[in-house]
């Protein structure tokens, strides 16, 4: 036991120097180790709202949390806190219940490119739809330090666009 303790010992205290290090031995900041790092989504997801796990981007500040899915067209966020959960006493029957969603309708992006890029150092998604020469950017991220959602939208050409927002509150999404 005491052989393990020196490999786990080691491998933390020669490893983790090597990992927040660059060549020259100076301190990397969290923006040059996270920065580097983003997730990309090329198809919408399938599993989104879910019971276990969700595959669609996901928002949060500790206190709210938000997971992102849908069609280009119909972009729903899912809004719950980490403190309104589901509890059942069975395994894998408790979760974040959902208090409600956020629909953002523009029927002119229906069979547009799918494209989401979260920024894990500064907790956004900015999702990329192209129809055409059309094409729409909605970048998305939860306030740090408030309970908020700050959704913004950008059109990329000249054409008017027409577009809906739903809101639906108190939502408990039944998965049986």
């Amino acid at each position: 036991m005491y052989k393990w303790f020196l490999k786990i010992f080691g491998y933390v205290f020669i490893g983790l120097p090597m990992f927040v290090c660059d060549v020259s031995g100076q301190m990397k900041s969290p923006e040059q180790i996270i920065g580097r790092h983003k997730n990309i989504f090329l198809s919408p997801p399938s599993k989104t709202p879910g019971r276990v796990a969700v595959d669609g981007p996901l928002l949060g500040n500790g206190s709210v949390a938000v997971a992102m899915a849908g069609q280009p067209e119909q972009q729903t966020y899912y809004l719950t806190r980490n403190d309104f959960w589901r509890l059942k006493s069975a395994y894998n029957e408790s979760f974040p219940a959902v208090l409600g969603t956020l629909q953002i309708d523009i029927p002119s992006l229906k069979s547009a490119s799918y494209k989401i890029q979260q920024d894990l150092y500064h907790a956004s998604a900015t999702a990329d739809f192209t129809k055409g020469n059309a094409s729409a950017i909605i970048r998305s991220e939860v306030a740090a330090t408030k309970d908020w959602l700050i959704i913004e939208i950008k059109t990329m050409d000249r054409l008017q666009w027409e577009g809906r927002l739903h809101y639906c509150y108190l939502r408990l999404i039944s998965f049986m």
